[in-house]
Parts: structure tokens; C-alpha cells; sequence
């Protein structure tokens, strides 16, 4: 039977980024933790766990509903900010250059993967959009997922004629990921946005 220290190392393996060293050293941390200090860990984890909640407008996560961004009256609704996962929304959040609301999709559309486009929340984008949207920018990485959402998104949308589309500026390695840029290399892409035609392809200049 495995020790409780194995069962740990597991544990914490299983969190995204922590390996086998990551693993022990949190676990030698937590044997030396005073108890108020790791009974507070504990307590702050389970009350993120049970308390923290899908907004139903946009997806993103919080312990309110509507979120903060959604009830922001500061924030501009008819901007919306496109993206595949919540992480990625918090990564543009940082990068404090767009002042609109996001809308969460849950994901790329992938033939490999199986992931199809009404896996993906786009009949919701597209009741938000017909309350009066005027711009849309994807905030997607480089990559042949990301041009077939946006070919899908656009495509459902198209009943909607004003609304403008508008991508990421170029500048963002093929292939990557937003975890891997820093928060200035966000606020330049979204200030830089690139406009899209309808059917989803970049505008000419």
C-alpha cells in the first residue's frame, strides 16, 4: 500500500505544471506550515471550490451573479471580447487595455478533438449580440482551430450585419498559447486589434 506521502506526491501531481520536484517541495512546505496557517490554506481552497460559480452571462468565474465585469456599468456592452477559456479571458483582464465584456465559448472547434460547434457556447453569444453588440474581437491564439471558430462564430452571426470584427494583432507566435505572453504583449495586441470581414478573414489594409 502506498504511503501517505505517495498518495500526496500524486495529488499534487495531478495539478496542471507541477512536477515531481514542484510536488515534494509543497509537500515538505505543507509539514512545515504552523496549523492556523495550513488550516487557513485549506479553508480558502474549499470556500473557492463550493463558492466560486459560472457567471450565466458570460462564463466567466466568480462567487457573484452576474460577475463583477457583466455588472460593471463601466464597461462597455457593446464590446465584447471572445475567447476560448476563462483563463484566457483573466490573461487580456491583465493586461488592463480592453474596457469591454467577454464572453466565454468553453473551447476551439477541433475535428481531432471531437470538440464540434454546438459544443461551444455560440447560441448564447448570439442572444447577447442581437441585444445590440457593436464590435466582436477574438482573442485567439495563431492556429487552425481558432480560423475554423471564427468562420463558425461569424457564419451564425451573419444575420447581424453591423457588427464588426476585429482579431488580435499580429505579433503573436503561431502555435501560442496566451499563458505564454506577458501582459504588455497583450495590451498592444488588443490595442492593435486586426479588423475581419464578415465571413471571418482578415480586412485587407
Amino acid at each position: 500500500m502506498a504511503s501517505l506521502f505517495t498518495k500526496v506526491l500524486f495529488a499534487l501531481r495531478r495539478i496542471p505544471g507541477v512536477g515531481p520536484t514542484s510536488a515534494e517541495r509543497m509537500a515538505f512546505h505543507f509539514l512545515s506550515m504552523k496549523e492556523e496557517d495550513f488550516s487557513f490554506l485549506l479553508g480558502t481552497i474549499r470556500d473557492f471550490r463550493e463558492k466560486t460559480k459560472l457567471c450565466p452571462v458570460c462564463g466567466l468565474v466568480s462567487e457573484y451573479s452576474p460577475c463583477r465585469i457583466c455588472a460593471d456599468p463601466a464597461r462597455s456592452e457593446r464590446l465584447l471580447c471572445v475567447v476560448k477559456d476563462v483563463q484566457d479571458a483573466f490573461r487580456v483582464e491583465k493586461s488592463r487595455a480592453f474596457k469591454g465584456k467577454y464572453h466565454v465559448l468553453g473551447g476551439l472547434v477541433s475535428p481531432l478533438e471531437t470538440v464540434r460547434e454546438e459544443d461551444l457556447s455560440i447560441d448564447r453569444l448570439a442572444t447577447r449580440v442581437a441585444s445590440g453588440v457593436d464590435e466582436i474581437l477574438f482573442a485567439f491564439e495563431q492556429s487552425v482551430e481558432s480560423e475554423v471558430t471564427i468562420k463558425a462564430v461569424t457564419r451564425r452571426l451573419s444575420a447581424f450585419g453591423d457588427v464588426r470584427y476585429s482579431r488580435l494583432a499580429v505579433g503573436i507566435p503561431s502555435g501560442a498559447g496566451l499563458e505564454h505572453l506577458d501582459a504588455e504583449t497583450l495590451k498592444t495586441a488588443v490595442e492593435n486589434r486586426t479588423p475581419l470581414t464578415a465571413k471571418g478573414a482578415v480586412k485587407a489594409p
